[in-house]
């Protein structure tokens, strides 16, 4: 029952989205390049698109619209909500400051790329109160498609958040910045890049102003 009323909701999300504004979307790079950009090759042409969890819903509406396609990969995720929500109860034996496939509990072997998100917090103590399982859903195809990234996987850095690995810097950079992140992080320098356009009162996290 519980699946059934995510899977009519996703429906809503389709029929809705006829009627949205479409947003600007950029496919991903399959390679590994632009290494060498930062932050500021893209703030002059980026700005936030998501401006907190609540503008996901109409992100999605918007995505559809223009990706029609899209929809049939959301049916899988709709269960990765709470799957995120309950990951250190499931695998009880997760380290703190890892990635972990969320499939598989394991801690991914990342030898490059850059890992983001699209997750905003509602508040720093409530990180998921902002989503419902099947907007939750649709973010995840969305951000595969986006980025490239071949699996969903949980960073675990204090509390759990999903995350993907993206083989292009500039998308992740671009990304970062259309979804309002804090940063972005590099697998190959163990380095954390930090976005200028985040909007800490949209997406407070713990300990940042």
């Amino acid at each position: 029952m519980k699946k059934l009323t995510a899977i009519l909701a996703i429906l809503m999300l389709v029929f809705t989205a006829a009627y949205a504004e479409a947003l600007p979307v950029e496919n991903p790079a399959a390679e590994e390049r632009n290494a060498e950009m930062t932050f500021a090759d893209v703030l002059d042409t980026e700005s936030i698109q998501v401006a907190g969890p609540g503008m996901s819903r109409l992100f999605v509406e918007n995505y559809i619209r223009e990706n029609p396609e899209i929809i049939w990969d959301m049916f899988r995720y709709l269960e990765m909500l709470e799957a995120v929500q309950t990951f250190t109860e499931t695998y009880p034996e997760a380290e703190n400051y890892n990635t972990y496939d969320l499939a598989t509990g394991e801690v991914m072997d990342l030898q490059a790329g850059y890992c983001v998100t699209f997750h905003q917090n509602l508040a720093a103590d409530d990180p998921f109160g902002g989503y419902t399982p099947e907007v939750y859903a649709a973010m995840i195809a969305i951000t595969l498609n986006e980025l490239g990234a071949e699996t969903v996987n949980v960073g675990y850095f204090g509390n759990t958040e999903i995350s993907f690995v993206c083989m292009d810097k500039e998308v992740a950079l671009r990304f970062a910045i259309r979804h309002n992140q804090n940063s972005i992080y590099c697998v190959s320098t163990e380095e954390t890049e930090y976005n200028p356009k985040y909007n800490s009162e949209l997406n407070p996290i713990l300990g940042v102003e």
